[in-house]
């Protein structure tokens, strides 16, 4: 016999179907609930890592809000960080310091008096005529071959023969405000009140180097000038007569003053050992060269120092010559 479903068969399905619908809903309701969960902390980190590439202290300085730190940094912690933005001042410039230049600038007198305030400090090189000794050291010098000129004050740390009123001379120093008791203390020389009188220059020149100038003759001297000032006259160039009055060698022999009455005589030492020159006694001679000892005069000898000259010599200056001719007849 053919079964037919019933209603409760009918009502069983449904059932069944609505279960299986339903599960299917919440198994979607919860997957949709699990993805937006998801995607919401996705979000929240993608804003962090913005916000720290925004701000890069954000990360870096945590901490920096603690109070407790306040406690640890003194007030003036930061002080000692430099600011790399700030221009460092440039250090002062002392007044200028004496020393050899190697190339000091050629200046004349005039241009030194035209322009003080710009050659102050300046190493200079200048030639010109000594107008007035006030001191063995201290002298003016003038422009030369300019008469009635201004002229400029010189200083110089040593005593030089060079010094006289009417030398040519070529002086390298420095430019300096002048101060009277700065020169004469550079000088070597006692404070005098009324060395200067009412010379009162702009500017003086310290000097370093005292030469005769550029192709200047040296100004003739006698011997006996040698032997009243020998240390002054030591490496100094000169210019002097005399007659042969011994003869040692090929290369010395001693001459003595044309004037008798002086008595003076000095050792004079040829440099040129090849000189066909020959020296007689009695003959007129002048003598360019150098003041020195005998000792240093030595070296320029072929050989040794004759034994016939006097030991005395060893304590007096000899002229180490340069050029030697007769003198007229």
């Amino acid at each position: 016999m053919e079964q037919h479903p019933t209603l409760d068969n009918y009502i069983f399905s449904f059932s069944r179907v609505q279960r299986i619908i339903v599960g299917i809903s919440v198994l979607l309701l919860v997957g949709s609930m699990l993805a937006a969960c998801a995607t919401a902390q996705q979000e929240d980190t993608n804003i962090a890592v913005d916000s720290e590439t925004l701000d890069p202290a954000a990360s870096t300085n945590e901490g920096l809000d603690d109070p407790t730190l306040d406690d640890e940094l003194p007030d003036n912690a930061l002080d000692a960080v430099p600011n790399e933005l700030e221009t460092p001042e440039p250090n002062e410039v002392d007044s200028p310091q004496f020393g050899p230049t190697p190339d000091p600038a050629a200046a004349t007198v005039g241009d030194i008096n035209d322009d003080s305030e710009g050659y102050r400090g300046d190493q200079v090189s200048v030639v010109g005529n000594i107008t007035e000794v006030l001191n063995e050291r201290i002298f003016r010098l003038q422009d030369p071959g300019i008469v009635n000129t201004d002229d400029v004050l010189v200083v110089f740390s040593e005593s030089t023969v060079l010094v006289n009123e009417g030398n040519m001379v070529l002086i390298r120093g420095v430019v300096r405000d002048f101060d009277p008791e700065g020169v004469q203390e550079y000088a070597g020389a006692g404070l005098l009140d009324d060395l200067f009188g009412g010379y009162d220059p702009a500017v003086v020149i310290y000097a370093e180097s005292i030469e005769n100038a550029p192709g200047t003759a040296t100004s003739p001297i006698t011997i006996n000038e040698i032997f009243e000032a020998p240390m002054a006259y030591i490496g100094q160039p000169v210019n002097l007569t005399g007659v042969v009055s011994n003869v040692y060698s090929d290369q010395v022999f001693q001459l003595e003053d044309e004037n008798m009455l002086t008595n003076a005589a000095i050792i004079v030492i040829f440099r040129d050992a090849a000189s066909d020159l020959t020296f007689t006694v009695g003959l007129d001679m002048v003598v360019e060269g150098h003041v020195t000892t005998l000792a240093e005069a030595e070296s320029a000898l072929d050989g040794d120092m004759p034994d016939e000259v006097p030991v005395d010599y060893q304590n007096f200056p000899v002229i180490l010559a340069d050029t030697i001719t007769p003198g007229a007849d």
